[in-house]
């Protein structure tokens, strides 16, 4: 739907005062920015992309730059745009549908715990989860992706 439809709509069914509250909006504000000015907002905060219609790519790399789970509000980002978000913050790989081998490690090779967030890793990306291991107690995340052959009591 084009803005001028949705603009008609809002204000047939609602006014054309409620159409004016909808413009001050600080979303509006985002939407209808030019596009240093989106620049600028997601450097601000990289989840104001959510508000925008088709960013650049460049857009998209400042988004997650500033916060890897703006990938969550990013429509088919490329695969530059989704390592960088996982380099930002590796559990939003958990916001990127069927993540490659090659993506499930770069997330786990910065935190192996980013693997409670990967539904069907490779047995590549398992060990090197386990490889990450520092404490203990992080081997918790890895459990549920490892079969149970032990014969213990």
């Amino acid at each position: 739907m084009k803005l001028s439809k949705f603009k008609e709509y809002i204000i047939k069914e609602f006014s054309k005062k409620e159409w004016e509250r909808c413009k001050n909006t600080y979303q509006y504000s985002i939407y209808s920015a030019n596009e240093e000015e989106q620049k600028r907002l997601v450097q601000i905060d990289g989840e104001n992309i959510r508000f925008m219609h088709n960013p650049s790519e460049e857009i998209q790399l400042l988004a997650v730059e500033n916060g890897g789970y703006a990938i969550e509000y990013i429509d088919n980002p490329s695969e530059r745009v989704k390592i960088k978000a996982i380099e930002s913050i590796s559990f939003s790989i958990q916001y990127i549908h069927n993540p490659s081998e090659e993506l499930q490690l770069v997330a786990v090779r910065k935190n192996p715990l980013s693997i409670i967030e990967i539904k069907n890793p490779t047995e590549k990306v398992i060990q090197e989860a386990i490889k990450g291991i520092k404490y203990p107690f992080s081997s918790e995340s890895i459990l549920k992706h490892l079969e149970n052959d032990l014969e213990e009591v």
